[in-house]
C-alpha cells in the first residue's frame, strides 16, 4: 500500500472511531475503544491492527462497518455519498454536510432538520460546514 493509500485509508479509519467512539465506550468494548482513541491522539494514526479491532468491535456492539465495495476500506459512518457540498436539484431541499472540525479524518454528517450535529469524539468539537 502507497503512502496516499495509507493516509487516506488512516483517515476513513479515524473517521469510523470517531462516529462510533460514543457507542463503543457506552458498551463492554469500551476498554478497546480508549485504547485505539489514546493511540491516535498521541501519535496522530491508528495502530496497523485498527481496522480488524474496528472491525470486530463493531460487530459485537451492532454497529455497520461501511466498507468501499472496491477495496474493502472501510468508510465513515453515515455517509450518503463522498459528497461533502451542500446537494440540490430543482425542488428538493439543500442537503448539507458537515465535516471534521480539524481537518484530520474522512468524517462525514448529513444535515438532518432539527438534529444537533456531532461532535468529534476524538479531538473535540462539533462537525462544520
Amino acid at each position: 500500500m502507497g503512502l496516499d493509500e495509507r493516509a487516506d485509508e488512516q483517515r476513513k479509519l479515524a473517521a469510523f472511531l470517531c462516529a462510533a467512539l460514543p457507542h463503543l465506550l457506552g458498551s463492554d468494548r469500551r476498554e478497546e475503544a480508549e485504547r485505539l482513541r489514546n493511540a491516535f491522539l498521541a501519535t496522530g494514526s491508528l495502530p496497523e491492527n485498527a481496522r480488524d479491532a474496528l472491525m470486530e468491535m463493531s460487530a459485537a456492539v451492532g454497529i455497520p462497518f461501511l466498507v468501499e465495495s472496491h477495496r474493502g476500506v472501510p468508510g465513515p459512518l453515515d455517509i450518503p455519498g463522498a459528497q461533502a457540498l451542500p446537494l440540490a436539484s430543482p425542488g428538493s431541499p439543500v442537503i448539507e454536510f458537515l465535516r471534521c472540525p480539524h481537518g484530520t479524518c474522512a468524517r462525514r454528517w448529513r444535515r438532518r432538520p432539527g438534529a444537533a450535529p456531532p461532535s468529534c469524539a476524538l479531538l473535540g468539537g462539533a462537525l462544520r460546514t
